[in-house]
């Protein structure tokens, strides 16, 4: 199920899809189109202007946050974009509530862009604008697509197929999902690892276990590509931990690595890996090398050495970017514990509970202030980390709405509880 969408943009991208098609069919002037634009107008006030639509591959995001589609919805704002993008507006912005003759206009141009009819250069609507991004395009040129965009919409896409297989932890293992999620995080992290953490670590909202899940995930093929893993064999570790993590965590806290492992490890057994894993596996076997990879760490973990202490290598590394995601909603505190915090409580057992090699690893991938850092100034202004510097100390950090490079160095701070932040749940 998608997530709760207060503010109406599901309802409004729906109504305009369905004003679109009935101008498709019976034109401007028929009595449903009148009917269609009125319902449109009404979900305009209800999705409160300013809006700022970006269509973006396959995806429809408001105001730079994905918008959250179940399986009836999605095929027809997919539709809707297509259109979109046919009008040449892959960037539509309603800065009010257009009249109805207006919102007729507007379906009406969406209705040629549906038969590639780009909107003519003449066409004026008042209260919405538009404009077409070629970096929104995805295709042959997605390199070209902004790789904060490309972050964020990956991202989205991988909590939301994670929420799917921690919902379906009690089943077999998905192994086509839980690749998808892998691969669009390696993706990602190859397109802008700094991007894709401020995605993860800034996005307003609770941190679910699929979040939390994802997390873990991104740092430790973070974390490998820092170490130069071979890719083959960090993808195999991503696989173990999202399988660990699915079934490990919970909304507060989690179950030890050891459990975690042997519960993943119970569920991928038995589960299908698919024609075409199969066929990758070579003749006269079923099972697909990378599910023995995946199934031999965690065997590993869950049977080999029982005692974290003793594991090494990307054993060890799994152990701990779950531990610390185990441990980002402590539970005694009204506050979800930065990545900072995280690394702090990492340094701390460093070489007694935790591998030292590991942590060395994971600080290093991750800066010395890590993106989505809450911090204090020199002034005495509060704000959130948002991009490296050249001074590892000065990163540029986010006070309000103003972007502020230091003249000084900052200071970790605890992050404010939870009452008195803002913002909804992930992608909504």
């Amino acid at each position: 199920m998608p997530a709760h969408d207060p503010q109406g943009t599901r309802g409004l991208l729906i109504d305009l899809f369905l004003l679109m098609k009935t101008i498709g069919t019976h034109g401007v002037d028929h009595p449903l189109t009148a009917k269609g634009a009125n319902l449109l107008a009404e979900s305009l006030k209800k999705a409160s202007p300013p809006i700022e639509l970006h269509f973006v591959g396959r995806a429809v995001f408001r105001d730079r946050t994905l918008v959250p589609l179940d399986l009836d919805e999605y095929p027809k704002v997919l539709e809707l974009s297509a259109a979109a993008v046919g009008m040449g507006a892959t960037e539509l912005v309603i800065d009010g509530t257009p009249k109805v003759v207006d919102v007729i206009r507007l379906g009406d141009l969406l209705a040629a862009g549906a038969k590639g009819i780009a909107a003519p250069g003449s066409a004026k609507i008042a209260g919405v604008s538009w404009r077409d991004l070629p970096a929104a395009r995805w295709g042959r040129d997605a390199e070209d697509v902004d790789p904060e965009v490309f972050c964020a919409t990956h991202l989205a896409l991988a909590i939301a197929r994670t929420e799917e297989l921690v919902a379906r932890n009690r089943e077999p293992w998905n192994w086509s999902h839980g690749m998808a999620v892998v691969r669009r995080l390696e993706n990602a992290v190859e397109r802008s690892a700094d991007g894709l953490a401020r995605a993860l670590e800034v996005a307003p909202g609770e941190w679910s276990p699929a979040r939390r899940a994802v997390s873990a995930t991104y740092r430790l093929l973070s974390a490998t590509v820092a170490l130069g893993v071979q890719k083959q064999a960090a993808r195999a570790a991503a696989h173990a931990l999202l399988g660990l993590t699915c079934h490990g965590l919970a909304p507060v806290g989690g179950v030890a690595t050891v459990k975690g492992a042997a519960a993943a490890l119970l569920r991928m057994m038995p589960a299908p890996s698919g024609g075409k894993a199969n066929a990758s596996a070579g003749k006269g076997s079923r099972v697909a090398p990378h599910r023995l990879k995946v199934c031999a760490l965690l065997h590993e973990i869950a049977h080999t050495a029982r005692d974290p202490r003793e594991w090494e290598g990307l054993p060890a590394l799994i152990h701990l970017v779950y531990d610390l995601e185990k441990g980002r909603i402590p539970g005694n505190v009204d506050f979800a514990l930065t990545y900072a915090d995280l690394l702090a409580q990492a340094a701390a057992k460093m070489g007694d509970g935790f591998d030292e090699r590991s942590v060395r690893t994971l600080v290093y991938a991750s800066g010395e202030i890590p993106l989505g850092a809450h911090v204090t100034l020199a002034d005495g202004h509060a704000g959130i980390v948002i991009e490296h510097g050249g001074d590892p100390l000065r990163p540029k950090v986010l006070v309000g709405t103003q972007l502020v490079m230091p003249d000084r160095p900052v200071a970790l701070r605890p992050p404010a509880p939870r009452a008195t932040r803002t913002g909804t749940r992930f992608g909504a």
